[in-house]
């Protein structure tokens, strides 16, 4: 494969435990149903990596975040992949965001509580919030963000004023549309949804 990995090397990879359970999800997702063991997500990772495309850096970015330390980026039917010193490290859905991504504005306080919950929750000091949480946003879906019960609860609690919420893995977006814009008001880690 010209600028990306031998078959040797791929044949040799190694999954990570965290690139593993985000497959799984994405396998799930588009599937309906999970590979069954370990080496059955290998295996069909290792055949995604077969027929993908290398990524730009430019778009790997976006999709990963900083990718100094990513050696390659792969993408293959809406399935993204990062490997770095023969680990696969990393594993994306692109999918289309629900919403305008260019419509959307974040509040001071929306990304300090970012940053903060970040740092606590993955041990990262984000320099650029913003971007990470536009990223996140990117990938979220309204489907699941919240139960109706607590919609209710909340709708009751802010005095009646609706909100829009989305979620990408443990993060959720309270987000109000104003004036054809999406004002993200707070990003939460839920614990559940």
């Amino acid at each position: 494969m010209p600028n990306g990995l031998s078959e040797q090397e791929i044949d040799r990879l190694v999954v990570a435990c965290n690139a593993e359970k985000k497959f799984l999800e994405i396998h799930r997702t588009l599937f309906g149903q999970t590979p069954p063991n370990s080496k059955g997500i290998a295996k069909a990772l290792r055949k995604r990596l077969r027929r993908s495309q290398v990524m730009d850096n430019e778009y790997a970015r976006k999709v990963f975040g900083p990718t100094e330390s990513i050696r390659l980026c792969f993408v293959y039917e809406k399935i993204a992949i990062a490997v770095c010193s023969g680990t696969v490290v990393d594993v994306a859905h692109l999918r289309a965001p629900e919403i305008d991504l260019s419509k959307v504005r974040f509040s001071a306080h929306a990304l300090e509580q970012f940053k903060k919950r970040y740092k606590e929750h993955c041990q990262v000091d984000l320099s650029d919030s913003e971007q990470h949480a536009l990223r996140f946003l990117g990938q979220a879906t309204e489907q699941d963000a919240i139960s109706d019960i607590g919609k209710v609860k909340r709708i009751i609690d802010n005095e009646f004023e609706e909100a829009r919420y989305f979620i990408f893995e443990k993060w959720r977006f309270v987000i109000i549309e104003k004036d054809d814009l999406f004002l993200v008001k707070t990003i939460e880690y839920a614990y559940l949804c």
